[in-house]
């Protein structure tokens, strides 16, 4: 049976945040917003539903009540934000009372900025236990800080991520993030190569967030910033996949719309090197399975604009 490369290509890669900035909508407004997306036609690019731990009770107090006969679960990624502890226990309450109705998929866990190197292994397993314990199935992926020595912690931190993934016989991820409100926020195309690189070399999968409302990289004008691409993002992914040096990685991270990537129904071409079927379903069920954006009309409407949307299932 043929298979649309594009359709492989961003099938499940949005996770939908209404709730952070700069969208900020509240609880009720994020809940209808994200109910619409999945009856929408491009429901089949929307994957899980982003939420803080502190905010589970407001979550569930606007979810229960409007919850109709026959609604598939709400998938749900759940930030763990606060302390560590009582963010575990809301969403392990959660899970109990809403039964059915809600399936917590990833979890993510800022990770401190002192675990970095062999001092910190047992507190990092403290994190991944604790994490796991929500369910046999939920998949944690952890934030690593950006500190100036951003290169040689990822070399330290995502071997220990992979070791622990391991030793406890589940998936760990990490997790990037490409944007923010300020421009410190954004990190360069370098910085975004070199994580990209480490999680392939260290087989640790990651989703990103923050900042990728567009397929390609851009100029930012209101903060002054190069803001990255969620295109480019999987196109790196896909590079770094196949061995691909740091210098292609890095000039696959800074191609805009202008310019832009042949992506066709057999794969992306970059260079002398097609992308195929096989090499993005690869990257997309082991290395990237989504990233958090805020919007989803905003990526959908370029897609459809850029010609990169076929259409859905039927």
């Amino acid at each position: 049976m043929f298979v649309d490369a594009r359709r492989v290509l961003l099938e499940g890669l949005i996770d939908y945040a209404g709730l952070f900035p700069p969208a900020s909508l509240s609880m009720a407004d994020a809940v209808a917003e994200y109910r619409s997306i999945r009856e929408s036609p491009d429901s089949w690019i929307a994957a899980r539903f982003i939420v803080p731990a502190s905010r589970l009770v407001e979550l569930a107090s606007v979810l229960a009540p409007t919850m109709r006969r026959g609604e598939p679960t709400w998938p749900i990624a759940v930030i763990l934000d606060g302390d560590l502890g009582s963010a575990v226990a809301s969403t392990q309450v959660m899970s109990a009372e809403m039964g059915s109705a809600v399936q917590f998929v990833f979890a993510e866990v800022p990770l401190p900025v002192d675990i970095d190197g062999p001092d910190s292994v047992s507190e990092l397993y403290g994190f991944v236990d604790a994490v796991c314990a929500i369910s046999p199935t939920i998949v944690p992926f952890f934030e690593i800080p950006r500190t100036p020595e951003w290169r040689a912690r990822l070399g330290v931190v995502l071997p220990m991520i992979a070791a622990a993934s391991a030793d406890r016989h589940r998936l760990l991820g990490a997790k990037l993030r490409t944007g923010g409100t300020t421009s410190e926020a954004f990190p360069s195309s370098a910085e975004v190569a070199d994580f990209v690189i480490g999680c392939a070399a260290s087989g640790v999968p990651f989703k990103a967030t923050a900042g990728l409302h567009h397929p390609y990289h851009h100029t930012w004008h209101e903060l002054g910033v190069q803001r990255h691409g969620f295109i480019n993002l999987l196109v790196a992914v896909a590079l770094a996949d196949v061995g691909a040096s740091r210098d292609t990685i890095i000039a696959a991270l800074d191609v805009t719309a202008d310019s832009g990537f042949p992506v066709g129904m057999t794969g992306i071409s970059v260079g002398d090197v097609l992308l195929d079927v096989p090499s993005l379903q690869r990257i997309r069920t082991t290395r990237f399975p989504s990233y958090g954006s805020c919007s989803f009309d905003e990526p959908t409407d370029e897609l459809r604009a850029l010609g990169l949307l076929p259409k859905g299932p039927t």
